[in-house]
């Protein structure tokens, strides 16, 4: 259970856990205010000053009204003044780039991604200016041998960005259209241990199988630049999307393994060892938003503990954001922070609750309480950022979230030694290289090789076992026939969570109107549910789904989204895929292969599209089809014809779907028929 505790100054004010969260709470709400300052000025005066004093009064007054000391006001006007001040500043500071060409020194402040053919990176220009530098071709292949850290010498063309929000929020000024590019040092002394770090576990993954790689990658280091769209997909549809964003569990992880040493230093080295610990972590993970709060909040209780200053968590966590919002106030609307602060808070305040009122054993009560609590806190914030919440979201995490955390913990040392050995191999046969004639050298080299590789490969077997499972859950859970969360069974939920935390002891009849409830509003949204389409349909635009022959016509502008459509779609299979060309098909095919099975695909014949046949002339695909006949009700079966024909450039497809015709007689009906009732 969290405790409140009071610390008292030298001065004689007493400064409780309730002020720091009221602090926190305030500065964050007026810090994110303070950026949409400027449409609020759009407005005429008077409203926005009738706003902002019923906005202020009415906040003091619930303040003052639940703590019952006039002291909070005060409390709150402050934070807000501070935050309101701090997010204006920030967001008037932020000033896109104007178009100029650049010749500059630059640092790669992240590492290299593969986008729409192209590879991008950013840098922080000599000037301070954050741009997204990208490249194609031979220049872009450049650009995907950098590293963070990296010092480089580029030259190229500056422009602004055209009202990419989330980019603002990464201090991002505008993009860059590289034209040269040289590569002048590696990472700095201070950035070089974190670098040589996150290589040993990249290459303790090679013993790994490919498809796994990213997601181990993911888990350990929370870099899922390698996971395909139809994975990201998957891992989303079935609420573990977290799982490959390094968090606040991968940080408790990392002090466990750090634990046994820090236990064994002298008391006075102990607290710069996990600073120092938790500061190589926050370079290998990149510095994303919700590792910040996590290392800070890490530091913090470190801190407390061994100086003997009790905290409780959640004035460390009020304590974190308010220092982490003052030197970067625009984390106030970056979601990343925002569902790892909402989630902690959960943890901290809903799980004991839980943990008090569920009932059953220990060991199954407080995982499920940890991640009820969790999910209960970010809920309202997942409905208003994506719309919905999978129900699956808790099974699946409950099923899967001890493994992610067991593998983590391999990675930051069975994963580590596995790239050790895997150095200690290459390095032995550079040495035997220098040897040209036959040498007993070669054979010792040649024996440790193998040596370590079976080695590493028994180091990195458990790992693969549990990636194994959480894949396999992962794709199973997004078919699991369980409702999506929408806003009103949400609002209902939580409204009802409330009152079960707040009421007292109820009788029965309290508890059937609950229940009732609840089961009224899971009902909902299961009819609200979306189930496999019976009637030819577009799971997105241009992606036509034939589900009497479970045939899918792939056709621009399908692209990579087609594979969150097949998951709400609820497709597992398809028997033929048809790419007409154009668009983006490789994407398209790509994504869904990662999350259903497709059997056949057929493509032009001038194609880049993996493991397709090509269709070189005409050529018609007669599929067995059945339906039920509104007339009597019997199931005929006939045959759905697919007319493809190659274009003169032999880089398209034209698809006629033709009408069957029931029974033994021939198909005498060939029209546009499916894709006319689709696009009209």
């Amino acid at each position: 259970m969290t405790t409140s505790i009071t610390e008292t100054r030298a001065d004689g004010v007493a400064i409780s856990e309730t002020d720091v969260v009221m602090m926190a709470a305030a500065l964050w709400l007026a810090s994110a205010a303070g950026h949409y300052f400027d449409q609020l000025a759009s407005m005429p005066l008077a409203v926005v000053m009738v706003v902002v004093v019923a906005l202020v009064a009415s906040v003091a007054g619930v303040t003052a009204w639940i703590v019952g000391r006039r002291r909070a006001i005060v409390i709150v006007l402050i934070g807000g003044l501070v935050g309101f001040g701090t997010g204006v500043r920030a967001e008037r500071g932020y000033e896109p780039v104007r178009p100029a060409v650049v010749n500059s020194s630059a640092d790669v402040v992240t590492d290299p991604i593969r986008r729409s053919g192209g590879t991008w990176v950013v840098l922080r220009l000599s000037d301070g200016t954050r741009v997204e530098a990208g490249a194609f071709g031979p220049m872009g292949h450049r650009l995907s041998r950098l590293a963070f850290g990296d010092a480089v010498s580029v030259s190229g063309t500056v422009r602004p960005f055209d009202g990419r929000a989330w980019l603002k929020s990464r201090h991002i000024e505008g993009a860059m259209t590289v034209e040269t590019l040289e590569k002048t040092s590696g990472p700095a002394w201070f950035v070089a241990p974190a670098a040589e770090v996150r290589r040993l576990i990249v290459d303790g993954s090679q013993y790994l199988p490919r498809e796994l790689r990213p997601l181990y990658t993911g888990l350990v280091t929370g870099d899922d630049r390698a996971q395909g769209s139809g994975r990201r997909a998957v891992f989303r549809a079935a609420g573990l999307g977290h799982l490959v964003a390094v968090s606040g569990q991968n940080v408790a992880f990392v002090l466990a393994v750090a634990g046994p040493l820090t236990r064994s230093l002298p008391r006075r080295l102990r607290l710069p060892f996990i600073l120092m610990v938790l500061l190589l972590f926050l370079l290998v993970t990149r510095m994303e938003p919700s590792v910040l709060r996590a290392v800070t909040c890490a530091g913090i209780s470190t801190w407390a503990a061994l100086t003997g200053r009790e905290r409780s968590g959640l004035s460390v966590l009020a304590v974190a954001c308010i220092g982490l919002l003052v030197a970067d106030p625009f984390l106030a609307v970056v979601v990343g922070f925002q569902l790892s602060v909402v989630a902690s808070l959960g943890i901290l305040s809903v799980t004991p609750l839980l943990i008090d009122r569920l009932p059953g054993p220990a060991y199954v009560v407080q995982p499920l309480a940890v991640t009820l609590g969790a999910q209960i806190a970010v809920s309202p914030l997942l409905v208003v950022y994506f719309g919905a919440i999978p129900l699956v979201t808790l099974p699946a995490n409950l099923v899967v979230g001890w493994a992610a955390g067991v593998v983590m913990m391999l990675g930051l040392t069975a994963g580590i030694l596995a790239g050790l050995l895997t150095r200690v191999g290459s390095d032995s046969m550079g040495a035997t290289l220098v040897v040209a004639e036959p040498h007993p050298l070669h054979d010792v080299s040649a024996w440790a090789r193998r040596f370590g590789s079976l080695l590493a490969d028994w180091l990195q077997l458990p790992s693969e076992i549990l990636l194994r499972w959480i894949d396999w859950s992962a794709t199973q859970a997004v078919f699991v026939p369980l409702p999506v969360i929408g806003l009103s069974v949400a609002l209902v939920g939580c409204a009802l969570g409330v009152a079960w935390f707040v009421r007292p002891r109820a009788g029965w009849m309290l508890r059937t109107v609950e229940v009732l409830t609840l089961g009224f509003a899971l009902s909902i949204a299961v009819m609200a549910t979306p189930s496999a389409p019976d009637s030819p349909s577009e799971l997105r635009s241009g992606c036509l789904w034939l589900p009497d022959v479970k045939t899918l016509i792939v056709r621009p502008p399908c692209g990579s989204d087609l594979a969150e459509a097949v998951i709400s779609a609820r497709i597992r299979s398809v028997d033929l895929v048809v790419v007409t060309g154009g668009g983006r098909p490789v994407e398209a095919v790509a994504a869904l292969r990662e999350v259903a099975d497709a059997r056949l695909v057929v493509a032009p014949p001038l194609h880049n599209v993996v493991d397709a046949r090509r269709v070189e002339g005409p050529l018609d695909l007669r599929l067995p089809s059945c339906m039920l006949t509104a007339s009597d009700g019997d199931v005929r079966c006939g045959q759905i014809v697919l007319q493809l024909r190659p274009s003169s450039d032999r880089e398209n497809l034209s698809v006629e779907v033709c009408s069957a015709t029931l029974g033994e007689s021939p198909v005498v009906d060939c029209r546009h028929q499916a894709l006319q009732e689709v696009d009209g």
